[in-house]
């Protein structure tokens, strides 16, 4: 046992007082004999011994009574651990660093209040009972802790005042940073004048308890001081119920394009994970929205099991194309938080594809666009079947009305045809070349040569031994799609004539190659168009591509890719806090990203020619849509491919807690202890009584005093 204050237990002095004054009224009679009276003080001893043990329990009332305000004035401590937080536990001065929690998690809400506002309320509790000489600080957790008053201060008005100001992050944060910091606090004085040792220091956490931001051990040791600070851990969520923590999250969402379904159908699938104590509990329907503004386009539910993933699909079919901010909300419960996912959804346009025949046949196996028509209208069902036109008729086709134009295997053009098509891309077009024996390579070069990712140098032959496809660029669109089997069917292709290219300094991503290092597939894009080349054919004449499995799949993101049809997504990837690279546009004299809140950040010319080929965006604070935006010289457009969302860790949404023993424990860098191990940290652990405990205790006992000395006073009146 310990005291608070130990100078009160002077007090126990005054529980003297009436055992005094009993001595001093006890009155010895003189002894006198006489005969007479023997049969009188025979009867009076009865009487008198009688007395004598009221008058004890008299006398102990009395001195109990007075002993029990002296020991409340004392203020008793007990035990190791629970019950804090209602005062000081140290006789004199002290340093106290108040660390709140201020993670994700200390959003969850329990009976209308977050367990943010509980632990601010805990820490205004221990600013109030601050003695006069006492000093403290607050730090909030963070990356890195948020410290608003540098150093410890007596000012109760400024420390409460900050507290006013305070709200929860939307990250994870771990608590032993902002406890290490919190002690280095500690050791800084108030003015750069004072000196002289410092008084003990303590550090106090506010928290749920969650496990996440307890990760790794704190040092407690204070700069200026020869012993390390106290520590103590507070749950401010003491006394909810465990079963009131089960939480659902949102972990995951991703927004496919479904084949052959109707046009612009997009299928969501959402991962929802629940997080449990009751493992065997039961599974429990959750209601699941794909909403979009303030219209929901669709809702399902889903049963999710105890403790487990559960993944559930929510098509829809889109009445526009283009870029869609979505998001999916699950059924609100005690960390709201984590029950939206934010979702920017490119919903495929209709593609118009020219296919341009290079080689017709009367035999459809051995024309050079027999594979690809037939690929495309497999894996893009739910496309418009392409347009296919011999190379004799191209000079007649009008290009406006299409947005792919694919060269397969093309021998030849005249110089108007290349200048047709050059000005395609040039206002937004894709063009796909696919090469065959016999092509004129200075037409190519001399005609496309503005849109080529690179010159055609001349075929080469494989004798021996078939070249496999290799170092797919899976993070492209065109190959993300790809992995597994699937990959593998790709990668094992043989091909035996490809044709090589020229260096040159045209900027060029090479999605595939051949072993060796030959370029195999290369797109090129430029400020409105996208142009790939497949260094090889689209029919068997020169590679068993077309007749594998991977062609069709790889068919369909060549042309929805060339045709601005889909995009590199950020969303899956993107976190609370993480920094987004986002390219920079050719010719862009400007680039702007708007928050959630409307807050604009802006990349102006000086910046972006500083910066190259991409920027870095890393005011990521909030969740939700980021829109992109930017300026080629005049007014800002909008870039869909350069919008992204951000959403909050999942990592926080565990909310089952450990012991406050554990989390001390881990904090300190020791086992875990039980609630009755005593401290190993030379940290002295106390339990101050709960002060309304305390009091009941002693209004009892003052109640039991009174009853008892009124009693036995009345019966010695009446006698």
């Amino acid at each position: 046992m310990s005291f608070a204050q130990p100078l009160m237990l002077l007090g126990l002095l005054g529980a003297t007082l009436p055992i005094l004054i009993h001595l001093i009224n006890r009155r010895r009679p003189r002894k006198q004999p006489f005969p007479a009276m023997q049969l009188l003080l025979q009867s009076v001893q009865r009487v008198e011994r009688r007395w004598r043990i009221r008058r004890f329990v008299l006398l102990a009332m009395r001195v109990l009574l007075l002993a029990a305000l002296a020991l409340a004035a004392a203020r008793p401590l007990l035990g190791t651990d629970q019950g804090r937080g209602e005062g000081l536990s140290r006789q004199g001065p002290e340093r106290l660093a108040l660390v709140i929690d201020a993670s994700l998690s200390m959003r969850a809400r329990f009976d209308g209040r977050s367990s943010f506002s509980r632990a601010v309320d805990r820490a205004r509790g221990w600013i109030e009972r601050l003695g006069p000489e006492d000093q403290a600080l607050l730090v909030f957790t963070g990356s890195p802790p948020r410290i608003p008053i540098a150093r410890p201060t007596a000012d109760r008005g400024r420390l409460m005042g900050t507290l006013v100001d305070a709200s929860p992050g939307w990250r994870p944060d771990r608590l032993a940073e902002a406890v290490t910091v919190a002690a280095e606090s500690l050791g800084r004085q108030e003015t750069e004048e004072e000196a002289g040792p410092l008084p003990p220091a303590r550090v106090v956490v506010f928290s749920d308890l969650a496990r996440p931001a307890f990760e790794g051990a704190a040092s407690l040791l204070v700069p200026g001081s020869d012993r390390p600070a106290a520590l103590e851990v507070v749950d401010v969520l003491a006394g909810v119920p465990p079963e009131t923590r089960r939480n659902y999250a949102i972990v995951g969402a991703r927004a496919e394009v479904v084949p052959g379904e109707v046009a612009r159908t997009i299928q969501t699938e959402v991962r929802i994970q629940s997080y449990d104590m009751e493992t065997e509990a039961e599974a429990r329907p959750r209601v699941v929205r794909l909403v979009e503004g303030d219209r929901v386009l669709e809702e399902g539910t889903a049963e999710v099991a105890a403790a487990a993933l559960t993944q559930k699909s929510l098509p829809h079919p889109f009445e526009a194309d283009g870029y869609h901010s979505v998001q999916v909300e699950l059924e609100p419960d005690t960390l709201r938080e984590d029950d939206v996912f934010f979702l920017p959804v490119e919903v495929t346009k209709r593609i118009r594809v020219l296919l341009v025949d290079g080689d017709p046949s009367g035999v459809a196996k051995e024309d050079e666009v027999f594979y690809f028509e037939r690929a495309f209208r497999a894996g893009a069902s739910d496309q418009p079947a392409p347009v296919t036109v011999s190379s004799d008729d191209l000079s007649r086709t009008d290009l406006e009305p299409y947005d792919v134009v694919v060269l397969a295997g093309v021998p030849t053009l005249s110089r108007v045809e290349a200048e047709r098509i050059v000005r395609f891309v040039e206002n937004g077009g894709g063009l796909l070349i696919t090469v065959a024996e016999g092509l004129d390579l200075g037409a190519y070069a001399t005609g496309l040569g503005p849109v080529l990712p690179r010159e055609l140098r001349g075929f080469k032959t494989q004798r021996r031994k078939a070249l496999r496809f290799d170092k797919p660029k899976l993070d492209h669109p065109v190959l993300e799609i790809f992995g597994g089997e699937a990959l593998e069917g790709l990668l094992s292709t043989q091909t035996k004539t490809f044709m090589l290219l020229q260096p040159g300094k045209v900027p060029m991503k090479t999605l595939l190659s051949f072993e060796g290092g030959a370029p195999a597939l290369v797109v090129h894009e430029t400020q409105k168009g996208k142009v790939a080349l497949l260094t090889t054919s689209i029919d068997r004449d020169l590679s068993d591509l077309p007749i594998r499995p991977s062609f069709v799949p790889l068919v369909r993101q060549l042309v929805l890719f060339l045709g601005d049809a889909i995009h590199e997504s950020r969303l899956s990837r993107t976190s609370v806090g993480e920094a987004v690279d986002l390219e920079v546009p050719p010719g862009a004299t400007q680039l702007e990203i708007v928050a959630p809140s409307g807050a604009a950040t802006v990349f102006r010319q000086p910046e972006l020619a500083s910066a190259g080929e991409a920027v870095r965006f890393s005011a990521t604070d909030v969740p939700g849509h980021y829109r992109a935006r930017a300026a080629f010289g005049g007014e800002l457009v909008d870039l869909d491919r350069a919008s992204f969302a951000v959403n909050v860790d999942p990592v926080e949404s565990d909310l089952r807690p450990f012991e406050v023993a554990e989390a001390e424990a881990i904090l300190r860098g020791e086992t875990a202890v039980s609630e009755t191990e005593p401290s190993t940290a030379g940290t002295r652990r106390t339990r101050r009584l709960d002060a309304r405990t305390l009091a009941g205790i002693l209004l009892l006992m003052m109640g039991l005093a009174f009853v008892v000395e009124s009693a036995l006073t009345a019966v010695r009146t009446g006698r």
